[in-house]
Parts: structure tokens; C-alpha cells; sequence
């Protein structure tokens, strides 16, 4: 009896030192993870002109550079990616937008819960041509908008895929 419960004392105190371990280690990326951001919104400013550039077509030019030179800073930047591919998309550099997407996607694969994620992509596959990935993604944000909140542009998106789809067997 005095043998089993050694072993049990044994296995618990074992099972702690793992959970403790597990537990700083969880913390220790969460400071570094924290740490990363802090240090990304310093560049806030540069990263709000770059927006506002987008949105001005002769701007695009610099909107560019000023991404390009963030993402250099931030290479793993989830949002740097994210940005950049959806200008890039709406620019109409698909190929290089849907790998800044991806990327996106590597660095947080949280971000498949992301509406205007999901939206991105499928104007983006729409965009190239990829039917099949194009209604999955605008599939999938319709299956995740609330009432109202960005229902037309997914259904402008189905209804072009539909088209699309129409035109391709004619």
C-alpha cells in the first residue's frame, strides 16, 4: 500500500512540474507574442497612410512601397499580410495577393473566422478564375455574417461566381 501511493505521490508531483512547464511556456509566448504587437503598432502611422493611400488609386504606387517596407520590418506580421494581399487583390495583383492571404493564414489560422478574411479570398479566387475556392470562401462568410452585416457583398459575390459558372459551360 505504502508503495502505491509513493508511486501516485510520484506521478502527481511529475504531472505538476509538466503542467507548471506547460503553463510558462504558454505565458512566455503570450509576452512575446504581446511584445511583437506593441512593437507593430509603433509603425501605426505608417500603417494608417498606407490604408488611406489604398483607397486612392494614383496613391497605390506608394501604398506599396510603404507596406513592402513594413513587411520587411514585420515578417510575421498576421495584419502586415493581411493588409497587403487584400490591397493587393483589389489593386488587381492577384497572384502575389493571394500568397500575402495565405501567408496571412499561416501565421494565425484563427483568421478562417475572420468575415472579411473569408470575403477577400473569395473575390480574390473569383478574380483568378478558381469557381470551386470562390463560393467556398463567400460559403463560408455567409454562413458566419449576422443579419445585415455585410450580407450584399457576399451575395454580389455568389451571384458573380454563378455567372461565372454560366458563362464557362457556354
Amino acid at each position: 500500500m505504502g508503495h502505491y501511493s509513493m508511486k501516485n505521490r510520484l506521478i502527481h508531483i511529475f504531472f505538476s512540474f509538466w503542467l507548471i512547464g506547460i503553463l510558462v511556456c504558454i505565458a512566455h509566448i503570450w509576452y512575446v507574442e504581446e511584445k511583437k504587437d506593441k512593437e507593430i503598432w509603433k509603425d501605426y502611422e505608417k500603417l494608417q497612410s498606407a490604408k488611406e493611400k489604398m483607397s486612392n488609386r494614383e496613391a497605390w504606387k506608394e501604398a506599396d512601397e510603404i507596406m513592402s517596407n513594413l513587411l520587411q520590418k514585420y515578417p510575421e506580421s498576421f495584419w502586415m499580410h493581411f493588409l497587403y494581399g487584400a490591397m493587393l487583390v483589389t489593386k488587381g495583383d492577384l497572384i502575389k495577393g493571394e500568397f500575402h492571404l495565405h501567408k496571412a493564414r499561416k501565421i494565425n489560422i484563427f483568421v478562417v473566422f475572420n468575415i472579411s478574411y473569408l470575403i477577400k479570398m473569395s473575390e480574390c479566387y473569383l478574380k483568378l478564375g478558381k469557381l470551386y475556392e470562390a463560393e467556398q470562401y463567400a460559403i463560408r462568410a455567409k454562413n458566419k455574417i449576422k443579419k445585415d452585416q455585410k450580407q450584399h457583398i457576399v451575395d454580389n459575390l455568389l451571384h458573380a461566381i454563378f455567372i461565372q459558372r454560366k458563362k464557362s459551360k457556354s
